[in-house]
């Protein structure tokens, strides 16, 4: 087996064991949240807000601590204060990361670099 074909199927083999949702617990509270319906994560009011499309859903928990519980390869700090879902990244712009619904939100001088170049590892990845 040649590399290119062994690199496609161990790919392959980790998307498929990549978990599917997220479970929050505060108090005696849990949340199962889809993964792939997260578009970002907001620091907001002493917690969090994970935006779910139309849906936001407030937790009392950090974005530190939230950013600890998600799949690292999938979502990242453009902002101090957001964590985008990279499935959900139409593209970047000095002035924000641009979602696929058109939404835009802040990226900051501190993150752009590194959130540009997770980027195009992240779309790199993708298409193989």
């Amino acid at each position: 087996m040649d590399r290119e074909r062994l690199e496609a199927a161990l790919h392959l083999a980790l998307e498929k064991r990549r978990p599917q949702t997220i479970l929050l617990r505060w108090g005696g509270k849990t949340a199962a949240l889809p993964l792939g319906e997260i578009r970002w994560v907001e620091s907001r009011d002493h917690g969090v807000v994970v935006c779910l499309g139309e849906e936001e859903r407030a937790f009392p928990l950090s974005l530190r601590d939230a950013e600890r519980l998600l799949p690292g390869a999938s979502f990242r700090r453009c902002h101090k204060s957001y964590l985008v879902n990279m499935d959900w990244v139409d593209h970047l712009t000095r002035g924000g990361v641009i979602l696929r619904d058109k939404r835009q939100l802040p990226v900051s001088r501190t993150y752009y670099a590194g959130f540009q170049s997770a980027l195009v590892q992240y779309l790199n990845q993708r298409r193989r």
